[in-house]
């Protein structure tokens, strides 16, 4: 695996709640993941982020971190998952104290 990747694994062990969520008539939801789940892969001052999908695609591409971007390889390999974001706005954050938040947008 790539170092870019290092986060590949912690993202598809989320896949079937984050498909959940999406399939789900909910607007928001949230998980409370560990730090040590991230430390453990790699030390960094930062690991928070915020991703936007409109129709499938990053809505707002200024800087992506790499924890960011294994989420986004995730999804992109999740066919189902492909399939439901493709119709869609949808917000993916992760916060400063690891809570990851999915969130449908109008």
């Amino acid at each position: 695996m790539s170092n870019s990747q290092i986060y590949l694994s912690l993202w598809k062990k989320q896949l079937p709640a984050i498909k959940s969520f999406i399939e789900s008539d909910s607007y928001f939801k949230s998980i409370q993941l560990t730090e040590d789940e991230f430390t453990n892969l790699e030390k960094r001052e930062k690991y928070s982020f915020n991703l936007e999908y409109l129709n499938g695609s990053i809505f707002h591409k200024f800087e992506i971190s790499s924890i960011a971007k294994d989420l986004d390889t995730a999804l992109n390999e999740n066919k189902d998952i492909c399939n439901l974001i493709d119709s869609g706005h949808f917000n993916f954050k992760l916060t400063s104290s690891f809570v990851f938040k999915m969130s449908k947008l109008t």
